[in-house]
């Protein structure tokens, strides 16, 4: 095996998987909540005394959020850092969930829920992108069946949580239970996912060709050992990106 290979290859560790974890239960969360209210339409609208056309713009504003955002997601993650671009997804998530049921009036509610379908659809294309970046390759297409089933699964059970709800509880809690789930989402986005790396965002601006790449980290300060990883670096075809040392850069 090349030492090349053995270097860069993706090792996952319990931050990862804890990571993982928090995407996973992200995008599930995202798609019951979506559930939730298409189920639970009939008991919205009696609730809230709406007429058909009107409440059916309750599930439409959601899913409006979700599909734009969908498109600007992975951009933002490269830009701005998976984690960061998560964790402030979950904090308006949490709050518009939470906020939702004291809408004062219709229109505020629908703002609320684009807002609150803005937050969640971040979690579906980055979900994805996070990992197959840190899954080793012959474990992604596991990670791709996991993300099937974690979708498939909220599906289903969403009509007996609803039915739950409107049998015990109330309407309310269609939207409290992002509120009160999202949070563990965070924690675990928080403790396992890195945060913003300057190196991939650089890479996806230079126009190079990075199917490959080795970050060789801070180079050395005297010139012969600078020559020796030139040397030894010149053979190879994949990108080789350095850091220069954060003195020098204050410097």
């Amino acid at each position: 095996m090349d030492p090349s290979e053995s270097r860069t290859a993706r090792q996952p560790t319990t931050n990862s998987y804890i990571g993982i974890a928090g995407v996973f239960l992200g995008a599930g969360l995202a798609t019951l909540n979506a559930r939730l209210i298409s189920v639970g339409l009939a008991d919205l609208r009696g609730a809230l005394g709406l007429g058909f056309d009107e409440a059916s713009w309750i599930p439409t504003a959601l899913n409006m959020g979700t599909i734009f955002i969908g498109v600007f997601a992975v951009f933002l993650g490269a830009a701005y850092g998976i984690r960061r671009v998560l964790l402030l997804s979950g904090a308006v998530f949490t709050l518009t969930s939470f906020a939702i049921p004291f809408a004062p009036t219709l229109g505020v509610l629908l703002t609320l829920q684009a807002i609150a379908g803005l937050s969640s659809g971040a979690f579906y294309p980055l979900t994805m992108t996070f990992v197959a970046r840190n899954l080793p390759p012959k474990l992604v297409i596991f990670g791709v069946a996991a993300y099937a089933l974690d979708v498939i699964a909220t599906n289903t059970i969403a009509s007996l949580i609803q039915g739950f709800y409107a049998e015990y509880l109330s309407w309310h809690w269609m939207f409290w239970t992002a509120a009160i789930l999202t949070p563990i989402v965070m924690t675990c986005l928080y403790f396992g996912v890195p945060g913003p790396s300057a190196l991939l965002p650089a890479l996806i601006v230079s126009g190079l060709t990075a199917r490959r790449f080795a970050f060789e980290g801070f180079l050395p300060v005297k010139k012969g050992r600078k020559s020796k990883l030139g040397c030894a670096t010149a053979s190879t075809r994949e990108v080789r990106a350095p850091g220069p040392s954060p003195s020098r850069v204050r410097h």
